[in-house]
């Protein structure tokens, strides 16, 4: 009423006109954002779900596609690889080298001994024919003292050393029977001394 009292009277009709249009104009507007409202939230919707839907499709085409980080480090691996079983090689190629070293090495020490094990072999045979003079002389040789010292830097060859003696000196006196069981004496000590140095598989004749 009191908004009406302050229009002029030629304005009244327009603005029951426009009174009367408002309403329509309200309710197109209402209609509009009522069907317009689905709308967008659809769009939304739409816009939303189109990220997850592309990633789960495209996730198997990715785990195809090669990474050029993995196959640097497959390679380096490789590389590796190849440098320890190169190292391998090595180590084995010299570990074989030092000990066919030092089997020649021990070979060569070993001759002092092994000759003399083939010196009392000899010895035993002469014994065992009867033949005691050629027994002593066989004893006598030069050989003993190498035999000695070679044994020595293995363990101590005094009993074989002891046990050679009394058979020179049975052989030297002509006793076929105490020039046996000397030989025998001999034949237990050297086998003693050389399980002692573990050497029973580096002699031959044993």
């Amino acid at each position: 009423m009191m908004l009406r009292s302050k229009i002029a009277p030629s304005a009244a009709p327009s603005v029951r006109r426009s009174a009367a249009v408002r309403p329509s104009m309200t309710c197109h507007a209402a209609g509009s954002e009522t069907v317009e409202a689905p709308n967008r939230r659809a769009a939304l919707l739409s816009l939303l779900a189109a990220p997850a839907a592309s990633a789960v499709f495209a996730a198997p085409a990715f785990a195809l596609l090669p990474d050029e980080e993995d196959e640097e480090l497959i390679e380096k691996a490789k590389a590796n690889r190849k440098a320890r079983l190169e190292q391998q090689r090595l180590t084995t190629r010299q570990f074989m080298a030092d000990e066919g070293l030092k089997n020649k090495e021990l070979e060569r020490e070993l001759e002092p001994v092994q000759r003399g094990v083939y010196e009392l072999a000899k010895a035993g045979s002469q014994v065992q024919d009867g033949e005691l003079k050629a027994a002593a002389s066989t004893l006598g040789g030069d050989w003993l003292d190498a035999f000695a010292r070679s044994a020595g830097r293995f363990g101590s060859p005094d009993a074989v050393v002891a046990s050679i003696g009394d058979l020179k000196a049975a052989t030297s006196k002509g006793d076929g029977k105490a020039s046996k069981r000397a030989y025998v004496e001999v034949v237990d000590a050297v086998q003693a001394w050389a399980a002692t140095a573990s050497l029973t598989d580096r002699l031959q004749g044993l």
